[in-house]
């Protein structure tokens, strides 16, 4: 089949603008096709940086999770390194049976006009806080106290009277 023209060949575009032309239609088929490329190379980038941080999002909570882990391990770690100092305290503590034993002895010793309201053991010294419903009891206790060999010095820190209750006294006694 032959082509037909039906424009008038003088209408019809010249030598120099067919150029121009043609130039502008592969300049315009090179650009699509580098617009092209760079769209599915940001699409591609976006995908990739995505997915990266999703994972980065799941390694992030997973570390959550073991320092979770590890705060939970460490807190029972430091309670049983408080428990242990603890015991060890009390074990390099001396004998504090015989302190007990001797105080009893003090007290067993004298009338039961005498109470004891508190019982205080340390290292080298023991605080004794006692009642004594009379002045003689409170004596005998006194009496007691210096007569036996299981303190080296004894210090009266307070002593009170009060009608309804009696003598109310306080005692520091260092140990030998």
């Amino acid at each position: 089949m032959p082509i037909i023209n039906l424009l008038p060949t003088d209408l019809a575009p010249k030598g120099p603008t067919l150029k121009i032309i043609n130039y502008l239609k592969q300049v315009i088929f090179v650009g699509f096709v580098v617009f092209l490329l760079i769209s599915l190379g940001l699409g591609g980038f976006l995908i990739l940086t995505s997915l990266e941080l999703q994972n980065s999002l799941s390694r992030q909570e997973n570390l959550k999770n073991q320092i979770k882990n590890l705060e939970q391990t460490e807190q029972k770690m430091v309670l049983l390194r408080d428990r242990v100092e603890k015991i060890n305290k009390i074990l390099s503590m001396p004998n504090i049976q015989s302190d007990i034993s001797n105080t009893q002895k003090i007290v067993d010793f004298n009338s039961s006009n005498i109470n004891i309201r508190e019982l205080e053991f340390s290292i080298d010294k023991v605080k004794l806080s006692v009642t004594a419903s009379s002045s003689a009891s409170f004596k005998e206790l006194v009496d007691s106290l210096t007569q036996t060999n299981y303190y080296k010095t004894i210090i009266l820190s307070s002593l009170n009277f009060n009608p309804n209750v009696g003598y109310s006294a306080s005692f520091e006694l260092s140990k030998k």
